[in-house]
């Protein structure tokens, strides 16, 4: 019966990621979590176990839930280690998602010591070359430019990029894009931050697909981009198009869409005033 019961909330969750309703998806994946404790698949013997935590924590993170993203995470570090053994590259992925968690989180010293720690664990297995390798580079960058070390974020960035070049990683390459884009951003480099932006919107489109997380982010930070030139139309239109994805994605009131409302609503008010 709980083989039974995993399987449809399995299928459950995958419909509703295709659907982009993340929101919807935490009670069914805390549902799953505890059919494996349920199972006494759990305590370190079960991989599905460990990705079931990881999802939910992984969501928790992305709707902006981070104290129970945290409390996730560590059962997730504990069950992994007892799971995959402290060497393995399935721990070192968990170490990076949960570096994640606390560059969000402003805990930059802590995320930076797990980034360090997956680093060294890719590198010993798969090879400093491997996109899971690069996706860490990433992740550094992102702690350095939320430092305000932009020329290190960039330096970073671009020696993944050197890495991804002529692989089959798109999304990589364009979360890399994305990621300059960022610090081009903040450094006032308007032009820049609109061309990489491009660059990651357009592979995002082709690989991911147009109502994916990655190409809303991408188009929300594209808006921002064309608000601040001045092309406060072409803003608002793009401002209403993450609306009604991030309603979907992350509900009414979650807080990714209270973020996208707000910004709407100004460029909305500057439009106005034109």
């Amino acid at each position: 019966m709980s083989d039974t019961r995993v399987a449809e909330l399995r299928k459950e969750l995958d419909t509703l990621a295709r659907e982009n309703r993340f929101a919807d998806m935490v009670p069914k994946a805390r549902q799953l979590v505890e059919t494996y404790e349920y199972m006494c698949c759990g305590r370190g013997e079960s991989p599905e176990y460990v990705q079931a935590l990881d999802q939910l924590g992984a969501l928790y993170r992305n709707l902006g839930r981070y104290e129970d993203a945290l409390e996730t995470y560590k059962k997730v570090e504990e069950e992994a280690a007892s799971c995959f053994g402290p060497a393995d590259p399935s721990f070192a992925t968990v170490l990076d998602n949960i570096a994640g968690l606390y560059w969000m989180t402003g805990r930059y010293e802590e995320a930076e010591q797990y980034c360090r720690r997956a680093l060294e664990i890719y590198t010993r297995t798969v090879g400093p070359q491997h996109v899971l390798a690069v996706t860490v580079l990433n992740t550094l960058g992102i702690i350095r430019r939320q430092q305000g070390r932009f020329d290190e974020a960039l330096d970073y960035f671009n020696r993944a990029l050197e890495r991804l070049a002529g692989s089959e990683h798109r999304n990589e390459i364009a979360t890399t894009y994305a990621n300059m884009a960022s610090v081009n951003l903040q450094q006032g480099q308007l032009e820049a931050a609109r061309d990489n932006t491009d660059k990651a919107l357009r592979i995002y489109n082709e690989v991911a697909g147009p109502d994916s997380m990655l190409a809303v982010g991408a188009l929300q930070n594209l808006a921002a981009i064309h608000l601040r030139l001045g092309e406060t139309e072409q803003a608002v239109d793009e401002f209403e198009k993450v609306y009604a994805k991030a309603v979907t994605m992350f509900g009414p009131d979650g807080s990714n869409t209270r973020v996208v409302a707000k910004n709407l609503a100004y460029a909305r008010s500057l439009l106005e005033e034109a």
